[in-house]
């Protein structure tokens, strides 16, 4: 297949473009990112396998964004003996169409013109060969696999097995045929030998099933025998655990008795011990009173104490406080009066730093102000001149190309010398001449020239093609040198060259200009360094009506820091002496706080301890008064007594109900009780599992099972014997498509070293005479050796992997296009990870396969690939 045009209409960012691409050899389309390049690959994709009214998403992606309209894609192509022009439109008003001007001319439209072009690629095109030639954007790292129908044919004739190869090829298909009636592809049994599977497993099955069924029966006749001696045993069982159950129930009726009797005498023991407990609680009680009262006497006399030693450090804490405060009374004026002074120390330093920066700021706008003149004239300049470095080279080698021509047109062109005899009149192409006796006139012919002597005579005279040709060549490298010059606005070479490097100063002076501008601007605009020095201006003048006249403004800046700086010591000194002051002053004032507070405390607490001393002596004289401590130890005595006799008590009939073990007696009945009706139970199921044995051996009687399962052995001998058979010949079907396929693989060796001398051969053009690589089953590169050094395709760099897969795919339709037709090597956006040597090696690859097959190249890189010589190059920003 060769592509010849491919033209977008609405289709993503492309309003209307169309592209034209040489059929053989190299073509170069460049452009910027998203201007449509990856675009085309993807249309021509579309259009081959969409149908028009498809709404596949690649359809929906294609369609202009914000735009009601339908993306529509036209390709020329040829393939095999067909020359097409095919054409679709989808989602507004579909279509297709359909052109063919070989081998016979015929249009369709519609789904007739999609089902044509896809019978017609079906026979020329091989899919897997067309999918491999293609390096899409972002997949160029992929090794693609080579081993294809297309590929195996060319490296059978490479290697001198034409018609060997197509003879294998067909007994190939056959074997494949042979082997799909019993096989799939995957190598799974097909649908005959599964069936046949099926039917072997399902008598099998049916077999065992009706065996499983005999065995049933069988075991349901044991089972009712065992039924019906398990009925005797659980008849005795029910009988015996009857009378158990009876006996237990009366013994544990008395222990529930014993049981009452207990909870009584506990309850007697625990109010005993609960009024003993509350007449010892009584007597702590008044124990704690007595302690309570001896306590508070003791802390009392302790505060007294300690309010005497007190006393004298009080009254010298006043005096220090009071000394301290005037102290820092006296240095805080000191600090004001210095304070003062360094604020008009300071304010004079900053009022002079000030009158320096106003000069600086007015300096930086004086060379603002030039420099943005200096860039106003040069961007002038510029906006008015054209003429660069690049159009000036041009029009010079326009002008050289114009006077080679003029010079061949003149030493190859025929010409017409014409000499007056005598004074005569004569017309050159229509233009009046006089020519005195013995004057001359040479006229140079380019395509015709007539010469007429009025009333005498009129010669024609015809230049040969070659002259032709050289006028042609003049004319149409002078028509190109004046537009050039029209273009620049100059008239000479010389004048172009002037205008470039007066552009070249402007542009200088512009550079130095912004510099000078930002340099001089730096974080400022030009407004805020004028409102800058306005407001310098305005500060300066203020303060110098404001200040006082005495003391005098320093001299100058520096007189004016040594001042503010001996002012900040003298204030940083006073500030200091009125700190340490100011810190003594307070430690008094806490000193003098502490000591009032404490006095304060100590007071309050004696209050307290007073207050508490009485009221602890009230409480005893009052609990005495109600029952003296005789009668209290008395009472307790006889509460002690009752609790241990009731105690006593209880404890006995703790025992006793211990030795009747109620819990054991009552997990018995329940035991016997559960054994009885376990037993009842079974018996009841023991007769219904009977009956309904009875009933299912008298149906299983009348189904005749054994007649069934040897009708079913004979099915299931059957149906192994036709798998045995159909299996056998299966297999060996199998055996000769892998033995076939082994020696088909022994003999793709001899073929594939074409394929490898191929890609060896491009890539030494790009990696050196020591470069060579191993191809594996598929024909991919498995490996890589350089200098010595073999690593495996993973191995490899990005750049380096990249080469490869651009090499491989060259190389293969490099093999196939001279005899197969093949299908073109497209290219986009490729080699971005190679170096500069590297990629001129590649644009020689590229040069030397394009001249046996179609390479297309994609790339956003203007002069990436230059180094292809004979390439057709499309500027799609142009």
């Amino acid at each position: 297949m060769r592509l010849h045009s491919v033209r977008l209409r609405n289709f993503r960012g492309v309003d209307d473009r169309t592209v034209t691409f040489s059929p053989d050899g190299a073509t170069i389309v460049e452009g910027s990112n998203e201007i449509g390049k990856t675009s085309m690959t993807q249309a021509l994709q579309m259009v081959i396998d969409l149908p028009a009214s498809s709404k596949h998403r690649d359809v929906r992606s294609a369609q202009p964004e914000g735009r009601d309209v339908g993306p529509e894609v036209e390709v020329s192509l040829s393939a095999g003996p067909y020359d097409l022009k095919y054409r679709k439109r989808w989602i507004r008003q579909p279509e297709t169409s359909l052109t063919l001007t070989s081998p016979s001319p015929m249009s369709v439209t519609g789904q007739e013109a999609h089902d044509r072009v896809r019978e017609i690629l079906g026979e020329t095109l091989d899919e897997d060969l067309w999918k491999a030639l293609r390096i899409d954007q972002g997949t160029g790292l992929a090794m693609p696999a080579f081993d294809m129908p297309s590929m195996g044919r060319a490296l059978d004739r490479a290697a001198g097995g034409e018609q060997a190869a197509d003879r294998d090829e067909t007994l190939w298909e056959r074997i494949g045929e042979e082997y799909l009636t019993y096989w799939t592809r995957t190598g799974r049994p097909g649908k005959e030998l599964s069936a046949l599977e099926d039917g072997e497993q399902a008598a099998r099955a049916k077999a065992e099933e009706l065996e499983e069924q005999i065995a049933a029966v069988e075991a349901d006749a044991a089972q009712m025998e065992r039924l019906a001696a398990d009925r005797e045993r659980l008849s005795v069982t029910q009988a015996e655990s009857k009378l158990l159950e009876d006996e237990l129930r009366g013994q544990w009726e008395d222990a529930q008795k014993l049981v009452g009797e207990v909870e009584r005498l506990k309850a007697l023991a625990e109010a005993a011990a609960s009024e003993r407990d509350r007449v010892a609680t009584e007597q702590q009680r008044r124990r704690e009173m007595i302690d309570l009262l001896s306590t508070r006497e003791g802390a009392l006399s302790d505060l007294v104490e300690e309010a005497e030693r007190a006393a004298p450090a009080l009254e010298a804490a006043t005096r220090v406080s009071a000394e301290t405060r005037a102290e820092v009374e006296t240095a805080k004026q000191d600090l004001g009066r210095a304070e003062d002074k360094q604020r008009l120390a300071g304010n004079d330093r900053e009022h002079l730093r000030r009158q320096i920066e106003l000069d600086q700021l007015r300096e930086r706008h004086e060379r603002y102000e030039a420099a943005a003149e200096t860039l106003r004239k040069a961007e002038a300049l510029l906006e008015e001149s054209s003429v660069d470095d690049d159009m000036a080279a041009e029009i010079e080698e326009a002008h050289l190309e114009y006077e080679r021509a003029r010079a061949a047109a003149a030493s190859g062109a025929a010409s017409v010398e014409a000499t007056a005899l005598s004074q005569v009149r004569v017309n050159i192409d229509g233009d009046g001449l006089d020519l005195d006796a013995g004057q001359s006139q040479r006229s140079m012919v380019d395509d015709e020239l007539t010469l007429e002597v009025p009333g005498l005579i009129r010669l024609r005279v015809s230049a040969g093609p070659d002259s032709r040709d050289l006028a042609e060549q003049r004319i149409r490298t002078h028509r190109i040198y004046r537009d050039l010059c029209e273009t620049a606005g100059v008239s000479t070479p010389a004048g172009a060259r002037k205008a470039a490097e007066q552009r070249k100063d402007a542009e200088r002076d512009r550079k130095e200009a912004l510099r000078a501008i930002e340099r001089d601007l730096r974080d400022l605009t030009p407004e805020v360094l004028i409102d800058k020095i306005r407001g310098h201006t305005e500060r300066i003048t203020a303060y110098s009506g404001e200040r006082p006249q005495d003391p005098p403004m320093p001299p100058d800046f520096e007189e004016a820091k040594r001042l503010a700086y001996a002012a900040e010591t003298v204030v940083e000194d006073s500030k200091a002496q009125f700190g340490t002051l100011e810190t003594a002053a307070r430690q008094a004032a806490d000193a003098l706080a502490e000591a009032q507070a404490g006095e304060g405390v100590l007071t309050a607490r004696i209050n307290d301890a007073r207050r508490d001393r009485e009221a602890a002596a009230a409480s005893l004289a009052a609990a005495r008064n109600e029952k003296s401590d005789a009668e209290l130890t008395a009472e307790l005595a006889a509460a002690q007594m009752r609790a241990n006799e009731a105690a006593e008590a209880h404890r006995k009939g703790k025992d006793a109900l211990e030795s009747a073990d109620p819990e054991s007696l009552e997990f018995r009945l329940q035991n016997a009780a559960d054994s009885r009706k376990r037993a009842s139970e079974e018996l009841e199921a023991n007769s219904e599992e009977q009956s309904r044995l009875r009933v299912k051996l008298e149906l299983q009687g009348e189904k005749g099972f054994q007649t069934l399962h040897d009708e079913a052995r004979s099915q299931l001998d059957h149906a192994e014997r036709e798998h045995r058979l159909f299996r056998g010949r299966a297999e060996a079907a199998r055996l000769l498509r892998d033995t076939f396929e082994r020696r088909r693989s022994q003999a793709r060796q001899r073929y594939m070293d074409p394929f490898k001398a191929s890609i060896d051969q491009l890539g030494r053009l790009a990696f050196g005479n020591t470069f060579s690589v191993e191809l594996g089953e598929d024909l991919s590169i498995q490996r890589r050796t350089l200098e010595g050094v073999t690593l495996d395709f993973g191995q490899l760099s990005t750049g380096a992997r990249e080469q490869l897969g651009v090499i491989s795919r060259l190389a293969c339709a490099a093999i196939i296009s001279p005899d197969d037709g093949g299908a073109p090597v497209v290219i986009d956006d490729a080699l971005g990870w190679s170096d500069p040597q590297r990629l001129r090696g590649m644009n020689d690859v590229i040069a030397k396969a394009a001249g046996q097959c179609q390479v297309i190249v994609l790339t956003c890189t203007p002069g990436r690939y230059s180094g292809v010589g004979r390439a057709r190059v499309i500027n799609l920003d142009s």
